[in-house]
């Protein structure tokens, strides 16, 4: 399976590309076009925090991704996420971002493992089930203009390509989405346990504090 799905607003053009590789591979591969008049800031890079010094510096890795199932079937998001479980707390996972500027274009390869199981950063693995073929769909978030976002740096490190976003302007947060390709994707353990791993104690919560 190879193709290609598309989605176009009036800030910019995103081309996603999904195969299927035997045995047990997915490549996607994404692309952003700003076609508007404001640099945007991208929702892609992901992070962990070393479960064993969770208060060092997060490691972005390029292929980690929100692997959720839902009724439609399975959705890959690089995007903020609201990962509330409990109601008067709210639990924010805020990725760092990658700046396109106008008439530029990003473009990412992801290589995922098949099949696919549930992810989403900071919370528990799913329970097991398993694997059943499922509709694929793909969201990337990003944020428009400059306000509220800052270059990530790094202390006595070089400076950096990355950037972050205020939590207060995440209801501003755009989200492009494509899909379903044609072909489904096996994915297992598709009872996921939507819990995170520790409880917040502040209102919202991000890796800077």
């Amino acid at each position: 399976m190879t193709e290609t799905l598309a989605i176009r607003n009036a800030d910019c053009l995103l081309t996603v590309t999904a195969t299927q590789q035997a045995p047990g591979q997915l490549d996607l591969r994404y692309q952003v076009h700003n076609h508007g008049q404001l640099p945007l800031y991208l929702c892609n890079q992901l992070y962990e925090l070393p479960a064993s010094n969770p208060d060092s510096i997060p490691q972005l890795l390029p292929d980690l991704v929100h692997i959720q199932v839902e009724p439609e079937g399975v959705h890959l998001d690089k995007a903020l996420m609201d990962l509330s479980f409990r109601e008067g707390i709210r639990v924010l996972d805020i990725p760092y971002l990658t700046q396109v500027l106008p008439d530029h274009s990003y473009e990412q390869a992801l290589r995922l493992a098949l099949p696919l199981r549930p992810y989403r950063v900071h919370g528990n693995q799913p329970s097991q089930a398993p694997p059943a073929l499922l509709p694929l769909r793909f969201s990337l978030g990003y944020f428009k203009g400059q306000q509220g976002i800052t270059a990530y740096e790094v202390a006595d490190g070089p400076p950096t390509d990355t950037y972050q976003v205020a939590p207060s302007r995440n209801k501003e947060q755009q989200l492009l989405t494509v899909g379903p390709f044609k072909e489904v994707v096996p994915v297992a353990d598709t009872l996921l346990n939507t819990t995170p791993a520790q409880a917040a104690s502040a209102e919202q919560w991000t890796p800077w504090g």
